[in-house]
Parts: structure tokens; C-alpha cells; sequence
């Protein structure tokens, strides 16, 4: 009865030595590599490889590929370009703009950067 448990980190920096952008691990025994559970995950998604993504990994993660450039974008004009490639994307980046202009929200931030 274990409730599915997946976690996903985005990372600013490569922790793994491989090319791929989005890694999937699994909880295995060590001995025997029975897996524990299909419920739980963890994805890796190293934001520095995305400068040489696979076409295979561009194939298989268009998706999720276009929310990590969404994360990695480092100027408002990187921003419009990735939001303008999916709706969802365009409505956080719309959501990110308004809370940006928020003085309360931008003060909470500040403070976090500077944590």
C-alpha cells in the first residue's frame, strides 16, 4: 500500500557524470538489483547539459526539456523565447512577471537570495 513517492530536483550544476539532462533512478537491492517499488523515483534534471542535448532526449523529453530552459533561461528575452513554445509555460512566465511586480513578493525573495 505504498502511496507513489517521486521526487524531482533541478539542478544549476552536472552531479552526474553522464550526458543526459534527465536521469531516473530507483530504489534497488544492492546485491541482486531486485527493485524495491515502481512508487518510488527520483529524477535528476541537470540544467548545465542542456547545451548538448541528444536528439534522442530532445525526442523523448520535449516536454519537460522546455520547462528546464524555462528554469535555466537567464534573461527576460530567454524567458519569452521558451514560454512561446507551450501554453503552460507562457502562463507561468505571466505568473512570474505578476509576481514579480509584487513589492512584498520581490522583498521575500531578496531575502531568500540573500539566505
Amino acid at each position: 500500500d505504498l502511496h507513489p513517492a517521486i521526487s524531482v530536483l533541478f539542478l544549476g550544476y552536472r552531479e552526474l557524470q553522464g550526458t543526459r539532462v534527465h536521469s531516473t533512478f530507483h530504489l534497488l537491492e544492492v546485491h541482486d538489483h531486485e527493485r524495491f517499488s515502481n512508487a518510488i523515483e527520483l529524477h535528476i534534471i541537470e540544467l548545465p547539459k542542456l547545451a548538448r542535448v541528444s536528439d534522442q532526449e530532445q525526442r523523448e523529453d520535449t516536454r519537460l526539456l522546455t520547462w528546464a530552459r524555462f528554469l535555466a533561461a537567464r534573461s527576460d528575452e530567454e524567458l519569452q523565447e521558451v514560454a512561446m513554445a507551450d501554453p503552460a509555460v507562457e502562463k507561468a512566465h505571466k505568473l512570474l512577471q505578476q509576481m514579480s511586480q509584487d513589492p512584498e513578493t520581490r522583498r521575500i525573495a531578496e531575502r531568500r537570495a540573500m539566505e
